[in-house]
């Protein structure tokens, strides 16, 4: 199995703006950056190739420092930057690919190696994200089924799944699930924090 990770990355001025009442732009900025390194830093030990999907040099330096492939985001969309990704990947003969969010700061070394080990036939497995939505999705081929981030995610990748006759299955972890979108999400960072190699 020749996998692909892409992690996609939004416009740096517009990230965590659901943050805004407990963080200012240069703290939103600055946890974003820190998500991603350590996703990168994750990913990077388990999976060859790497995919980064952004918007701006600060990204694109991040990068070449984790030795990673950089592509400048074309679209005005998150779907429209994954799709961009996954054909890039294709392009390179990947069969599978690993769509990966960039801000799980709670993602371990384990939580990945477990899904990888996991996968056994399965054309689409799910990383459900804590509100229902997905933080991670494994999909062989590249195009097994239409990718569909954002709001009941979950749910429409299911969908799509059913509907085409993909064998699928869902995979939780603490680390998979738990991103940062909503100040009490800063909160419960903060409980986790002595568990999380990111923080200290």
């Amino acid at each position: 199995m020749n996998v692909c990770a892409i992690v996609p990355v939004k416009k740096l001025s517009r990230s965590k703006l659901r943050l805004a009442k407990s963080l200012n732009p240069n703290e939103r900025q600055d946890l974003t950056i820190k998500m991603l390194r350590h996703v990168l830093k994750i990913v990077t030990k388990s999976i060859n190739e790497v995919l980064v999907i952004g918007s701006d040099e600060e990204i694109k330096r991040i990068s070449t420092e984790y030795e990673v492939t950089f592509e400048k985001d074309k679209t005005s969309s998150l779907n429209g930057a994954i799709d961009q990704g996954i054909r890039k990947c294709i392009k390179n003969k990947h069969d599978a690919i690993l769509l990966v969010a960039g801000d799980l700061p709670l993602l371990s070394n384990q939580d990945l190696k477990r899904l990888i080990n996991s996968i056994y036939d399965e054309s689409v497995v799910i990383c459900p994200s804590k509100d229902c939505g997905t933080n991670t999705l494994f999909l062989r081929p590249p195009k097994a089924i239409p990718v569909h981030f954002g709001v009941n995610s979950l749910e429409k990748h299911l969908k799509e799944a059913v509907n085409r006759n993909r064998k699928f299955r869902l995979f939780w972890s603490l680390g998979f699930s738990f991103d940062v979108d909503v100040p009490e999400d800063l909160q419960l960072l903060k409980i986790f924090k002595k568990k999380n190699s990111m923080l200290t």
